[in-house]
C-alpha cells in the first residue's frame, strides 16, 4: 500500500474512532454505520462487528439509555 493509501487509512480509522467515542460518551448504545466491503477491515479494527449492520455497542458502564 502506498504512503498516501496508509495515511487515509489512518485518517479513516481517527475518525471512525471519535465519532465512536462521542457516540459511547453521550449515552448512546449502539453506533452503526453504512460500509463498503472495502472499507470493512478497518471499521473491524475499530471495535465494529458485521451483523446486518456493522455496530459497535457501547460498554454497559457507558449507557445511559435504554437498550431496545
Amino acid at each position: 500500500m502506498s504512503k498516501a493509501g496508509r495515511q487515509e487509512l489512518a485518517g479513516k480509522e481517527t475518525r471512525t474512532e471519535a465519532l465512536t467515542y462521542i457516540s459511547e460518551n453521550s449515552g448512546c448504545y449502539k453506533t452503526i454505520l453504512n460500509y463498503g466491503d472495502a472499507n470493512m477491515s478497518s471499521y473491524q479494527k475499530c471495535g465494529y462487528v458485521k451483523e446486518n449492520e456493522m455496530a459497535k455497542y457501547a460498554p454497559e458502564e457507558r449507557v445511559s439509555t435504554p437498550r431496545l
